[in-house]
């Protein structure tokens, strides 16, 4: 079955500013990835349960140390263009996402939300809700633009749901997309959406 990469916009309405930063039960708070690998460790752990469950260990703990390797590049490193949201229940980290500049177009930078993912025991909660409302006002407040984009896979029926609820619309199909997806050895792999 050929699947399809689905880019989505949503136009910002008046929020509060945000950074770096962390929801927890109580509300947000800013936490800085930047020097934490700790925190950036917890999140690769999180993100990997969430979108790959039922690995086993040794591929579970390549994995994380690959998706580590690129949230560290990503969101902590000295080239880092975006920032890490990280959301925990008590002192449990339960969910993540990214915020980074991405070429929609050739030479057309934009903000992208990017590695939404929220622990199993904690979905229809409503934390991707609140994660995505985050990324908007940060992109609205601190980054001074009108537009947040995404993209997912369309046979991701969830995400799908979740995004179009949250007032996101496609405005392009990427027909020669590809999605990733862990090999025997841990690893990550690409093959055509």
């Amino acid at each position: 079955m050929v699947s399809l990469f689905l880019f989505l916009l949503c136009f910002l309405f008046n929020h509060d500013t945000g950074s770096a930063w962390a929801i927890k039960s109580n509300g947000c708070s800013p936490i800085s990835c930047q020097g934490n690998l700790h925190l950036l460790q917890e999140a690769s752990r999180v993100y990997v349960d969430a979108v790959w469950p039922n690995q086993l260990p040794r591929d579970r703990d390549n994995l994380i140390r690959t998706q580590f390797r690129e949230f560290r590049l990503r969101y902590a490193g000295k080239e880092r263009e975006g920032d890490l949201l990280i959301c925990y229940r008590g002192n449990q980290m339960v969910a993540c996402a990214g915020l980074d500049w991405y070429d929609i177009l050739e030479g057309d930078r934009q903000p992208m939300l990017s590695n939404l993912a929220v622990a199993r025991g904690y979905r229809r909660k409503g934390i991707a809700q609140k994660i995505i409302q985050k990324v908007e006002r940060t992109i609205k407040d601190e980054w001074q633009e009108r537009h947040c984009y995404l993209s997912v896979n369309q046979d991701n029926l969830a995400a799908v749901k979740l995004y179009r609820k949250s007032g996101y619309r496609v405005v392009r199909r990427d027909f020669d997309g590809s999605i990733q997806f862990p090999a025997r050895s841990g690893n990550l792999q690409s093959r055509p959406a």
